[in-house]
């Protein structure tokens, strides 16, 4: 009697090294999202405020955001912000970003000029934060757009848990076909790469942070931040050190980060950091 192979009985073929490797690729996918979703989701969320525990009284925060060439999106970063609370800081933008950002109602300084070795961004806020009296300031990227409440929900949020810093994830968000088919990648490698379990620090994102004047000027502000690439983890850094409480949290329902392919470049670092 003719023997059957095991092989032949599931109609299988052997894999050639190529189909192997695209094996190993999608095996690899698969676990590489589904740790970036645990991680993400292992962040507190900020959720809007009731209508019982919205102050009366206007909240003791203002608002700097750095920009260069934003003309697309500043303007909704600003009118999405309470009235009178923006100052933008014009990093030297080549295009209308200065005038959009008037006509939404913020205030627009120039930034100072650039010594060399230092970074635009850094340097645009300590120009902004000078400006500033408010008990709380909000550091926030051009590209970032808020939910009405947004501003009192986090203010809370660092009062009652008795914050000097807080980091937060906004919704990603993607506006042309190259970004939605690349971005969230990008977004999945940084999750992947970054634990807030076990990390805070690593997880400290810049894009939207909320500081205290205070302690953030005692630490420095963002004059020691000047020639650091990852400025944001750096602050959680000295934040740490100096023994102050911060916090990374998340608030999908409170605002939007357009996420763009040349964010590309840093989440794959924080990437590999996880690998390490």
């Amino acid at each position: 009697m003719r023997m059957v192979s095991f092989r032949n009985v599931l109609n299988l073929r052997a894999f050639d090294p190529s189909e192997w490797a695209a094996i190993g690729l999608v095996v690899l996918f698969a676990l590489i999202l589904r740790i970036s979703r645990r991680h993400y989701r292992w962040l507190a969320e900020i959720l809007p405020l009731n209508s019982e525990s919205v102050p009366t009284d206007p909240i003791d925060c203002m608002v700097v955001i750095p920009a260069r060439n934003e003309q697309e999106t500043i303007a909704k970063a600003v009118s999405s912000l309470p009235p009178d609370t923006v100052i933008v800081v014009d990093d030297f933008s080549q295009d209308a970003t200065a005038e959009k950002a008037r006509k939404a109602g913020a205030g627009v300084l120039p930034a100072p000029k650039l010594p060399d070795g230092v970074l635009g961004k850094a340097h645009a806020c300590i120009a902004g934060a000078k400006l500033l009296t408010s008990r709380w300031i909000l550091f926030a990227d051009a590209d970032t757009r808020y939910e009405p409440g947004f501003l009192e929900s986090a203010v809370a949020v660092a009062e009652s848990s008795k914050l000097d810093f807080l980091s937060i994830y906004l919704r990603p968000e993607y506006r042309t076909l190259y970004e939605s088919a690349l971005s969230p990648f990008a977004v999945m490698l940084y999750f992947f790469g970054v634990d807030p379990r076990s990390d805070s620090v690593g997880a400290f994102n810049g894009q939207c942070v909320l500081v205290r004047r205070d302690p953030y000027e005692f630490v420095g502000g963002h004059r020691v931040l000047l020639t650091s690439l990852c400025d944001d983890v750096k602050m959680a850094e000295l934040a740490q050190r100096h023994r102050m409480k911060f916090a990374v949290v998340r608030a999908p329902q409170l605002g939007q980060v357009r996420i763009r392919p040349r964010d590309f470049e840093r989440n794959a670092f924080r990437f590999t950091l996880g690998l390490r």
